[in-house]
């Protein structure tokens, strides 16, 4: 995942160099992959398509629904 560009509108801080396969998800014409970053804890999908986005993890807040946020990221 080192060769892909990583980006958004505000930037990034982690570059997601080391990352660990959480798992794989058949798609219509191939599969969707989960990665989890091991430094920054941000959950990365490879989709079938080859678009690539992040799932950041953020800092403590009350329990709920809201603690994830979907960032679109890059293309490879």
């Amino acid at each position: 995942m080192d060769n892909m560009k990583y980006g958004d509108a505000g930037g990034m801080e982690c570059s997601h160099g080391e990352v660990e396969l959480l798992g794989e998800q058949k798609g219509e014409r191939g599969s969707n992959r989960y990665y989890r970053c091991l430094k920054c804890g941000s959950v990365l999908i490879l989709s079938e398509g080859g678009n690539l986005y992040q799932v950041a993890k953020e800092e403590k807040q009350k329990p709920g629904p809201s603690n994830l946020m979907l960032k679109s990221v890059i293309y490879r």
